[in-house]
């Protein structure tokens, strides 16, 4: 299984992006960057939740506890209208 240093460094040459240039988006050190990748540091649980937001990914699969990697963001509106949907549905079934 993959860790947070394996998966950041995945993610940042996927984006083409070099250590510095991710450093200026997520506002932290190069150095801190480096050292998650190499696996000599690890990071806080909200520079975590940062790197995920960034990518767009779960913070499950950046720590390696899943191989689920995306996430499916559905828009409030639509929720309610699932949540509808369900219901109905739970009533023909009955």
């Amino acid at each position: 299984m993959h860790g947070i240093g394996e998966r950041l460094r995945l993610l940042r040459k996927e984006k083409g992006m070099t250590l510095d240039e991710l450093g200026a988006v997520l506002n932290m050190p190069k150095s801190s960057l480096s050292r998650y990748e190499n696996g000599t540091a690890d990071p806080s649980i909200e520079t975590v939740k940062k790197i995920a937001r960034y990518f767009n990914v779960s913070i499950d699969w950046l720590s390696g506890e899943t191989d689920v990697r995306e996430i499916i963001r559905i828009p409030e509106n639509q929720t309610k209208k699932l949540l509808k949907l369900i219901d109905i549905l739970k009533e023909d079934l009955k």
